[in-house]
């Protein structure tokens, strides 16, 4: 069964990210674990009518979830967000990480905001970011741009290939190389792997040819 974990706030892109997922994975056996995260306070006052209000709105976020195929659990965590995310994952062996997004950042001029960007980059799971305004439907093509550097594995590339199977989409791999240069051994490997990563995938490589 696979394990997703999806972080939220309770705000309306946390709950499409929710939806997202429940409609992305509707044929699959899935645990969905929501988590909310708070800062610790020293009022105990405080912090229990804070633990009761979270419960309550985590309730109402389960009660999405009506797909015999999907279980859900929750988690209350209280501490620095991005450590927090890496004790779960590590602790609740988790396959991926779903999270939705603003969108663009006025500030920064980013696509995605500051947490989901300290998830792609600090925690060691494939995550799956929810844009704005997003609505699900079914994936025709994934385009999947890489150097071929990188050496694949079966458990690396599960959440995308489940994915891909359950929609039957189309994999497009892009990479680059110089007019000159020949793909490397290493390189070799790698396009091989992906050529072949599952019989009920097709994969369409793409080369861009640079100076």
């Amino acid at each position: 069964m696979q394990k997703i974990l999806i972080p939220t706030d309770f705000s309306e892109n946390a709950a499409r990210a929710i939806a997202y997922a429940s409609a992305l994975f509707a044929d699959r056996r899935c645990l969905f674990i929501l988590v909310h995260i708070q800062k610790p306070t020293e009022n105990e006052v405080d912090y229990a009518s804070k633990v009761e209000n979270v419960s309550q709105q985590i309730e109402k976020c389960k009660k999405v979830f009506t797909n015999p195929n999907h279980h859900v659990d929750s988690l209350l965590s209280t501490g620095r967000f991005i450590e927090s995310i890496r004790k779960i994952v590590e602790a609740q062996e988790i396959d991926l990480i779903v999270m939705g997004t603003k969108g663009t950042n006025n500030s920064t001029k980013m696509p995605i905001g500051t947490n989901t960007r300290n998830i792609i980059t600090k925690v060691q799971c494939p995550v799956l970011v929810v844009p704005n305004k997003s609505k699900y439907g079914p994936i025709k093509e994934v385009v999947f741009p890489t150097d071929l550097y990188l050496r694949y594995s079966s458990k690396t590339m599960e959440p995308l290939t489940s994915i891909l199977v359950d929609n039957k989409s189309i994999l497009n791999i892009i990479y680059r190389k110089t007019n000159k240069a020949e793909l490397t051994k290493t390189q070799l490997i790698s396009k091989e792997y992906l050529n072949n990563i599952h019989n009920e995938i097709t994969v369409k490589f793409h080369e861009i040819t640079s100076a």
